[in-house]
């Protein structure tokens, strides 16, 4: 799914350049044919073969084509834009927007910065992102196999007590600078991760939202 990504608009206006020649391959695919006036010979009983007709005879080269033409592009768009897919692919939130979804365009992720490969995301503009990515794009509920060992060996070494989960919870809200990791689980569920692995509750991230705070992903 990482190669059927567009990097912008630019991209996809590219891409439909060869829907304007589709008329004129339907012109020129019919352009041997022999016309049959009423005039000159009844029409009542010629029959005429549907996968010969005027524009369906030309169907399958036109599938072939357009289906050429998008590999092509996407081609184009990633070798052209490599330096900026490897950088979307260390950022956990443009990753999840690369692999785990049917979106083609990157613009709403591409302020990944290109030297520590972090996104500095505002806590509102980060609940309107998972919102469109469950509501508005197919997410297909691929766990990475690294955070799911990662957060195992995070798991082991934390203590679960009370009073353990209430320091985490306040760190999470005293640090705006500490890392954190978007994930997705077998159940098509994102999950925005702390450093130490564990999901963020909603008391959280609604005091980020009223103080209009910024997350760190990386």
């Amino acid at each position: 799914m990482g190669l059927l990504n567009l990097r912008n608009v630019t991209s996809l206006y590219l891409s439909a350049v060869l829907l304007f020649y589709v008329p004129p391959f339907i012109e020129y695919n019919n352009a041997v044919r022999v016309d049959l006036k009423n005039s000159v010979e009844p029409l009542d009983g010629t029959i005429v073969d549907l996968l010969e007709s005027w524009y369906v005879r030309g169907t399958g080269a036109i599938t072939g084509g357009l289906l050429l033409n998008i590999l092509l592009v996407l081609a184009f768009d990633q070798i052209v834009h490599r330096r900026f897919w490897r950088r979307m692919a260390n950022n956990s939130l443009a990753r999840q927007a690369m692999l785990n979804s049917t979106s083609i365009l990157m613009d709403f992720v591409s302020d990944v910065d290109a030297n520590g490969a972090v996104l500095v995301c505002k806590a509102r503009r980060l609940l309107t992102l998972q919102w469109y990515f469950l509501s508005q794009l197919q997410t297909f509920g691929l766990p990475e196999k690294d955070l799911v060992r990662a957060k195992k060996l995070a798991q082991q070494r934390r203590v679960p007590s009370v009073q353990s989960t209430t320091t985490t919870s306040t760190a999470v809200d005293a640090s705006p600078d500490m890392l954190c990791t978007i994930a997705q689980d077998s159940g098509h569920h994102l999950h925005l991760l702390d450093d130490q692995f564990v999901d963020m509750t909603n008391l959280v991230l609604n005091i980020k939202v009223l103080k209009d705070t910024s997350i760190t992903i990386h």
